[in-house]
């Protein structure tokens, strides 16, 4: 037995597959492929009541604690537990284990029963168990966002957030980190957590960061974030940048057949600099199409707002002066523009 959570437990829990990649992240999702958000590809988790620091690495490639070497990581990984704790925490053991299958029925004949479970983080796994075994001792105080987003992982498919009850409180007030301001891994993770855990402005705050710094469809890095919230997010990251580039068509439409502008040089001056603005945007010829790769509203918006203006001068019966129409610059027609996007409210969305 490699690790005894309970040492009279009935259950061995055989983990396979140890370590499996967790959240796996495209770099070229992110803007520049660097890590826009700044933080560290390495964080922490200390053990409460030790020295012991786990690191916790980006792609989720995990030093295990000292009772786990590193061969175990290779193989199976068998933990002894208990039915009772087990089946008292988590209704998906409860259907396991006293509702008729199998391995109910081997339970009630033998006095134990082997499980498998795979896939798990072996460390984050140990303290979900000692959690519902009530080891609260051996349960950290502090954990990174990493380990806080693989801990709501297995609660989510075990079915026992409840369990989490006070630790969930005192994790989330503790994490070091906050929530990215640029489009990354770590803002996914956030979402997640925030999702799990019904944290609304956090949730709210982070989608909106998702929504105008992506630049392509937002995945859910296989997280059980429900498919209406990453729905939700490209559809609106979509409708924005759509509105953008209609705003744009629909000016040089205006300016061409004269309903914009006060006079030829006017619209004439306007409707080039448009044009060549669009051009040096990449907004031109072709257009941008959904689902717009390597796009973000955010850098639409900096590229719209970038645009030169013409200078130039009308000439009346007694002096030259500055055109003072209210077309004759991107300032004032964008002036009563904007792309108004706002982050998802836990409350409101049809789950």
């Amino acid at each position: 037995m490699d690790e005894v959570i309970d040492p009279s437990g009935e259950v061995k829990i055989i983990l396979s597959n140890a370590n499996t990649p967790f959240a796996v992240w495209d770099e070229s999702l992110s803007p520049q492929n660097t890590r826009p958000d700044g933080s560290e590809t390495t964080s922490t988790m200390k053990a409460a009541g030790s020295g012991q620091m786990i690191n916790q690495g980006a792609a989720g490639e995990d030093s295990v604690g000292q009772s786990l070497d590193e061969d175990q990581t290779k193989r199976h990984i068998c933990i002894q537990a208990s039915a009772k704790h087990l089946v008292l925490a988590s209704p998906v053991f409860k259907r396991m284990l006293a509702d008729g299958w199998k391995e109910g029925a081997t339970l009630s004949e033998q006095g134990s029963v082997e499980v498998t479970a795979d896939g798990w983080d072996p460390q984050v796994f140990l303290t979900w168990l000692k959690i519902i075994h009530c080891q609260h001792h051996d349960v950290p105080r502090q954990l990174s966002l990493e380990v806080l987003a693989k801990i709501a992982v297995i609660s989510d498919y075990y079915e026992c957030k409840s369990v989490l009850g006070f630790f969930s409180e005192t994790w989330i007030s503790s994490l070091e980190t906050s929530i990215p301001t640029k489009y990354s891994r770590d803002l996914i993770l956030w979402m997640w957590v925030c999702w799990y855990f019904q944290l609304r402005s956090q949730f709210r705050e982070a989608t909106l960061i998702a929504m105008e710094h992506a630049i392509s469809p937002i995945p859910s890095l296989e997280l059980p974030i429900p498919a209406i919230v990453i729905n939700t997010l490209d559809k609106r990251r979509t409708q924005a940048i759509e509105s953008t580039i209609s705003m744009l068509n629909q000016w040089q439409q205006d300016l061409t057949n004269n309903s914009r502008g006060c006079n030829f040089e006017c619209r004439s001056m306007m409707l080039g600099a448009l044009i060549k603005n669009m051009h040096s945007h990449n907004l031109l010829s072709p257009q941008p199409k959904a689902p717009f790769l390597g796009l973000s509203v955010q850098s639409l918006r900096n590229a719209v707002n970038s645009f030169r203006s013409p200078d130039w001068y009308c000439k009346d019966r007694y002096r030259n002066h500055g055109d003072r129409c209210g077309n004759s610059s991107f300032e004032k027609l964008f002036r009563s523009f904007g792309v108004n996007l706002a982050g998802l409210d836990l409350i409101t969305l049809p789950i």
